[in-house]
């Protein structure tokens, strides 16, 4: 390659990671915040913390020059075309080190004999311009900086100035040497120098307003700024100070500006200093819950640093592959070994990325650590370099060696090649397309609050939907102050008097409320993850129930909010989901929110199918609800939620084996699920299996949240099992100088406590133990035995017993009493009444006994008593 076409390697290089990056990239949203960014880009509003407002107003600008397109493939062209300019900068960073050779405020330490890089005539002059397109190339399809460079958030434009500073900074020092060798004069290098710190000051504070990770460059700034102040004085840094500020305050003042005009897309609503101060540190997004796994902001926890540095490596070895890992150390080693002043400033940015990372931890961690694999590509380049020089790589083995850059690209393609991930899109169709007009939609998440404002403000859909974000209006009085100036919402403010933040009861109060303002008015939706989803991140508790005045409707992708009377069944044609890439594709994702988001949308698809099947199979249309339950597990088959609720249909219609192999399953998959433990703990106790029991009902109080009612059902049963074993040490411990008595009539023997008297009515088939006490203060045992002739069926005798058990019977458990087949039924009247009828089975005998009421307060007797039963004739 002559000399005029080495010049022109960055210009190929640049049309190849373009057309690489233009025919990989998705036709849909990405996950987390992009559509959020997309929105605010489009309408020039307010995206989540801190605002972004120079990105917001550069890319609104780029979207309203490029002619064609929709707004995310303007966008993405945004993003592809930054991203070219930082690998620019990065190719000029590595060929200006090895040009310089090492220059770096001082020259470069001479390398021994050993390690020396030879400069002679033989050396190809073209080594510098390939050892960096080596490390650029290996940077451009590196996992992650690919990744990002298809999203449309704000990471890729930010590091290009990152990048851009970094070479400026370079340059200066290049100056230097100039002037050391007597080129240049001091006047003129300080002149010079002084002019590119002002430029840095500038774009610096307009990089400010792109993303904050841009900080990560100041030590290095300041440490350039110490190496040569001697051509600084106070008035200079004066003036660099105050433009620095200067343009930092033009740029952030967008966002009252902004806010004040009320945008669809307002976090925060910075109008006031309060809520300004408040949006940019990121007010009521700091979480810290290791238990759940929710962390988010300032930790200061040594643990959570000692897990991001083993994070921080990991990636760092996966991001050009652990091939063109020994060339980053000896890149380092070289660089160290000649300009340890370089190594300090090329380094630093790692060090602060990771220090960062690990204090301050954010679902977006691997994008940040972008700032890193920069670097480490600068490094890569320069190690690049050094082992051609070492090992007088030439000809074939040369080419081989060069080509070790494109093994990113190799690697990652198959999981980077996105063209045909429609996933966002599809879900976008399948969520918004069967809605009403002028529909209230209801959702929580982060991915859905990106995908509704990008549907509403960028490229439209749906118009006439509304969007909320139940977690975000819930949280934040600016959400729903928001709402009320920027759409037609009824929220009135007793809506804001209910929400206290004292109980996660205020939550449901609140919706509620919201939802009766409106339901008259418009048709209002739910999302799926809204109910199981907590209002409060970092917390269990919190998630959308109805009050009374309200019931779900299966509708789709959603549940339909209606009136409680709604006579409405389900329209099946709602389910017919469309799909361009099926879900059966599913796509390989490296950061671990991507996969949070893509699990999160595929579980709408399967709860959607579960909630119809429930809905059947409380109609006792047991068919329609296995084909939908079944329908759920063909998108998962391993999703715990829909192998529990098969478990449980199962169960509920009398076959216990399948019940049981379907909640062991779901409990195997989701150990902390306290549904699945408690409806095995129902089909143990059902199989008189009493230990297993009690262990699931144990497991239940343990794993479940802290408010779930779930925890006192648990522990009732827990109660009842162990109150219901009759031949334990504490009855007969309590009944020992219990008084005696028998009832000939019906062939029993049993002890009664003290206030409690036999009576056995002439005329009656039943005798009546009673303590004679009114309403629940009071207990009654109402006892009836006979002999029954063989081949009788139990069940058609209970239904003739004299015994009238008022109500339905709720529950029926087995009773362990060695020697007895035994069992109890719990019943049930509309009003709240309960009573239970106790039934002992020996040699042709059956005992009935009706205890009541079911509430007594002294309903334990109930079994102490049973406890003591013997037969007069056995």
């Amino acid at each position: 390659m002559n000399s005029k076409k080495i010049h022109l390697l960055p210009l190929f290089l640049a049309i190849f990671a373009f057309l690489v990056y233009w025919f990989t990239k998705p036709p849909s949203i990405l996950w987390i915040d992009s559509g959020t960014m997309l929105a605010a880009s489009a309408s020039l509003g307010i995206p989540n913390p801190p605002g972004f407002p120079f990105y917001m107003f550069l890319s609104h600008l780029f979207g309203q020059i490029m002619p064609f397109g929709s707004y995310l493939l303007k966008m993405e062209t945004f993003t592809i075309l930054f991203s070219l300019g930082l690998l620019f900068c990065i190719y000029k960073i590595i060929l200006t080190i090895l040009e310089s050779d090492f220059f770096f405020f001082k020259k470069a330490s001479p390398l021994s004999s050993t390690f020396q890089v030879d400069r002679a005539d033989t050396w190809k002059v073209h080594m510098p311009n390939l050892s960096a397109a080596f490390g650029t190339i290996a940077l451009a399809f590196s996992y992650q900086y690919w990744s990002q460079t298809q999203n449309t958030e704000a990471f890729i434009p930010t590091y290009f100035f990152v990048a851009l500073f970094a070479y400026l900074l370079i340059l200066i020092n290049i100056k230097k040497k100039a002037f050391l060798e007597d080129k240049l004069n001091f006047t003129k290098y300080s002149s010079y120098s002084f002019s590119i710190l002002l430029l840095i000051a500038f774009l610096y504070g307009l990089a400010a307003g792109m993303n904050p990770t841009a900080a990560a460059l100041v030590p290095a700034v300041l440490y350039v700024m110490f190496l040569n102040r001697k051509t600084l004085n106070i008035s200079k840094l004066f003036i660099l100070g105050l433009i620095f500020v200067t343009t930092i305050v033009a740029v952030y003042s967008y966002l009252p500006i902004r806010a004040s005009t009320w945008p669809f897309v307002n976090w925060g609503n910075p109008q006031t200093l309060d809520l300004f101060l408040g949006h940019l540190h990121g007010r009521g997004l700091d979480i810290y819950e290791p238990e759940s796994g929710s962390i988010n902001g300032f930790t200061g926890s040594p643990l959570i640093f000692f897990q991001t540095v083993s994070y921080f490596l990991l990636n760092f070895i996966l991001q050009f592959t652990p091939i063109l890992f020994p060339f980053i150390v000896a890149g380092m080693y070289l660089t160290f070994k000649k300009n340890k002043y370089l190594f300090v400033f090329l380094v630093s940015v790692p060090v602060l990325d990771l220090v960062y990372s690990g204090l301050y931890t954010s679902g977006n961690q691997e994008s940040w650590f972008i700032l890193s694999w920069m670097f480490f590509a600068v490094f890569l380049g320069l190690g690049f370099y050094f082992f051609v020089n070492k090992l007088s790589l030439q000809g074939r083995w040369f080419s081989l060696s060069f080509a070790l850059c494109f093994l990113p690209l190799i690697v990652f393609f198959t999981m980077l090649n996105r063209s045909w991930h429609t996933f966002s899109s599809d879900y976008a169709y399948n969520l918004y397309s069967n809605l009403e007009k002028n529909a209230i939609l209801i959702g929580t998440g982060d991915f859905f609050n990106s995908l509704s404002h990008y549907l509403h403000e960028a490229d439209i859909f749906r118009p006439d939907v509304t969007p909320l974000t139940a977690n975000v209006f819930y949280v934040n009085q600016w959400s729903r102050d928001g709402l009320r100036m920027a759409t037609n919402l009824s929220i009135s403010k007793k809506i804001d008097e209910i929400i206290q933040y004292r109980e996660y009861s205020e939550y449901n109060e609140a919706m509620n409320q919201f939802i009766g303002e409106n339901i008259d008015k418009r048709p209002i939706y739910v999302t799926h993850l809204t109910l199981r989803a907590s209002a409060l991140a970092a917390t269990d508790g919190g998630q959308l129930r109805l009050d009374e005045r309200f019931k779900f409707l299966p509708y789709g992708l959603v549940l339909k909010v209606v009136r409680a009377t709604d006579s409405a069944v389900p329209d099946l044609s709602k389910f017919d989901f469309k799909f361009k890439t099926l879900l059966s594709n599913t796509p390989t994702y490296l950061e671990r929110n991507y996969k949070g988001a893509f699990k999160n949308i595929l579980n709408d698809y399967i709860y959607a199918d579960v909630y119809l099947a429930n809905w059947f199979s409380e109609k006792g249309e047991k068919d329609l609800a296995l084909k939908y339950y079944k329908k759920a597990l063909e998108v998962d088959p391993y999703n715990s939620e829909t192998l529990a609720q098969i478990g449980t249909f199962y169960a509920n219609n009398g076959d216990l084996n399948a019940g049981y192999q379907y909640l062991q399953k779901a409990e195997r998959l989701d150990v902390k699920n306290a549904s699945v433990h408690f409806n095995l703990g129902l089909i143990f106790s059902q199989l008189n299996r009493i230990r297993e029991a009690l262990q699931e009902f144990q497991s239940v109080t343990k794993v479940a949240p802290i408010g779930d009612p779930i925890v006192p059902e648990a522990q009732d049963r827990i109660k009842q099992l162990t109150a219901l074993n009759l031949n334990n040490e504490t009855n007969l411990e309590q009944t020992k100088n219990w008084q005696k008595v028998t009832d000939e009539k019906n062939n029993i023997s049993v002890k009664i406590p003290p206030g409690f008297e036999l009576e056995t009515p002439k005329g009656s088939k039943t005798s009546l133990l009673s303590d004679k006490k009114p309403a629940n203060l009071g207990l009654n045992l109402e006892i009836y035995g006979e002999k029954l002739p063989d081949g009788t069926n139990i069940e058609e005798v209970l239904k003739s017993s004299p015994l009238l058990m008022n109500g339905m019977v709720l529950d029926l458990q087995p009773i362990n009493f060695p020697g007895y087949s035994a069992f109890v039924q719990v019943f049930g009247t509309t009003n709240g009444d309960s009573s239970q009828r106790i039934i002992l089975i020996r040699n042709g005998w059956m005992w009935q006994f009706k205890a009541y009421p079911g509430n007594s307060v002294n309903f334990q007797l109930t079994y102490d008593i049973i406890s003591t039963f013997e037969p007069l004739n056995k």
